[in-house]
């Protein structure tokens, strides 16, 4: 598939000459992200977090715009919510997940709409019941990237704590 091609061409290209087409492929790896096909949704999540967390200085500012002009993180919110109502395989919530932390870890003000998501929030909190230790790993990092902006956040302030105490 294309999508899997792609997460290894962006994976051993030197990042000089990634650089130059980075706003070209979050432009095509950001609308492949809410694909139906987890073959496909998937390796886009993979390459679009490798290319997020090789960024340059300077092409940081155009790749955040190119994100919110594609509202990347409204899709990753439904595609996890999609996993929450058990249509999709733990490779894709982890995908999903692991993206979305490096998008809020990099971009702060963006942690702002998934800590607001309650529901969003509630089905994190239950997937963690049903998981395994790198599931358990990808919510913590995800929690992380939320960090200390939780507790300005939602109501459901107190599980969040109790959910990162239990999978420490």
């Amino acid at each position: 598939m294309a999508s899997t091609v792609t997460v290894k061409l962006v994976s051993v290209l030197p990042n000089p000459l990634l650089q130059s087409h980075m706003l070209d492929l979050v432009y095509c790896l950001s609308s492949l992200l809410s694909s139906h096909q987890v073959e496909v949704a998937i390796p886009c999540a993979t390459a679009l977090n490798f290319v997020i967390s090789n960024l340059s200085a300077t092409s940081e500012k155009e790749v955040m715009e190119a994100l919110k002009e594609m509202e990347t993180s409204f899709q990753i919110f439904g595609n996890i919510k999609d996993f929450a109502e058990g249509a999709k395989k733990i490779e894709y919530f982890e995908e999903m997940t692991l993206l979305l932390s490096t998008i809020l870890w990099r971009w702060p003000p963006s942690r702002f709409p998934v800590c607001n998501d309650v529901i969003l929030m509630k089905g994190l909190a239950n997937i963690h019941t049903k998981t395994d230790s790198s599931t358990k790993l990808a919510l913590l990092k995800l929690y992380t990237s939320i960090g200390i902006k939780i507790s300005l956040c939602s109501p459901l302030q107190p599980k969040h704590f109790s959910l990162l105490s239990s999978i420490l």
